[in-house]
């Protein structure tokens, strides 16, 4: 709602607004999006890598790599609290919950290469994730 009477107000007063240059300082260049940038890694913290889900949707999607094939991570949900487990270690093979550095990671909606997208539930039927290490 502010941007929009914001807006107005400039589009009113477009002809004696004089512009300005934006200051050089704290400004840096943001270099091209790449593929690789949306790899997750489970040695991030679990917050990140919901992060980047919601960053890198729809492209370039964020995937992982289990037995050299990409498997693409639609929707996931994950959760802060702490745990004893090294990075990478599957918690729970039925929900796949994935230890990262800090907190769990949960793919709720998985893809494999030339597939449809599943229900994290469903993929496990049809394949099967052992361990990440």
């Amino acid at each position: 709602h502010l941007g929009a009477k914001n807006l107005i107000k400039v589009l009113d007063n477009i002809d004696i607004i004089t512009p300005q240059k934006q200051s050089e300082i704290g400004a840096c260049y943001a270099n091209k999006i790449t593929k690789e940038e949306a790899e997750l890694n489970w040695n991030e913290n679990a917050e990140n890598l919901m992060r980047k889900i919601r960053v890198f949707n729809p492209w370039p999607g964020t995937f992982f790599y289990h037995n050299n094939e990409k498997i693409k991570v639609l929707s996931a949900k994950y959760d802060a609290s702490s745990h004893e487990f090294k990075p990478g270690t599957i918690i729970d093979n039925k929900s796949l919950v994935i230890a990262c550095a800090q907190g769990s990671f949960q793919p709720l909606t998985l893809q494999r290469s030339g597939k449809n997208p599943t229900a994290t539930v469903d993929f496990l039927r049809g394949y099967k994730i052992e361990s990440f290490n």
